[in-house]
């Protein structure tokens, strides 16, 4: 089963990675989920937040500062600005990265391939309960589901997020986890007993 396992899941993160290239690189820019803005305008954002923004890290802004701020006023300053708006939650890097280094590539399979090893050793652990191939494919679409709703809708409410842009973001989830889990489902299987030869003869 080990064997089932470990095959699986790497036929698994194989289909899964090239699935997110093209859902990423082809449907991301043909449904233009995130908003472009000019070159210029661009250049000019990011030389306005080099002198603020000293330290990578995630930014929310406004956000209450220690000692000016409360949390229980409805009238303090950061809690007016935040109602006011914009609202802007920042994902910040100081120094330059290369967008599809091939280390950044590697990484992003070995997280794959660990997830669908994860999700294979369940399958593994479940063989039981699971009986057929589609109880198996059923089931991680399932966790599928489970990740797109939780780990990408709640942005949208806490986060303040873009709906359309985490749709997206669970539909990838989903819809990656349909085409894993179909090889999973069709490999980390309790295989069938051998017919028992001698057992038919006379």
């Amino acid at each position: 089963m080990a064997l089932r396992v470990v095959c699986g899941a790497a036929l698994a993160a194989i289909a899964m990675f090239f699935w997110g290239a093209f859902y990423w690189v082809f449907l991301g820019n043909v449904l233009a989920v995130d908003i472009t803005l000019p070159t210029a305008d661009q250049v000019a954002i990011t030389e306005s937040l080099k002198p603020t923004l000293i330290q990578s890290g995630v930014y929310w802004i406004p956000s209450p500062v220690e000692g000016e701020d409360r949390d229980d006023d409805p009238n303090s300053p950061w809690i007016v600005r935040h109602r006011e708006g914009p609202v802007a939650h920042i994902f910040y890097q100081t120094q330059g990265l290369d967008p599809m280094s091939n280390s950044t590539l590697v990484l992003g399979f070995l997280h794959t391939l660990a997830c669908a090893l994860f999700v294979g050793g369940l399958l593994a652990v479940l063989k039981t309960s699971l009986c057929c191939y589609r109880a198996r494919w059923g089931f991680v679409i399932g966790l599928g589901v489970l990740v797109g709703i939780w780990g990408e809708l709640r942005q949208v409410i806490w986060m303040y997020h873009s709906f359309r842009y985490e749709l997206f973001n669970a539909c990838y989830d989903i819809s990656s986890w349909m085409i894993g889990g179909a090889i999973l489902a069709a490999i980390v299987k309790v295989p069938k007993p051998k017919m028992d030869v001698t057992a038919l003869t006379v």
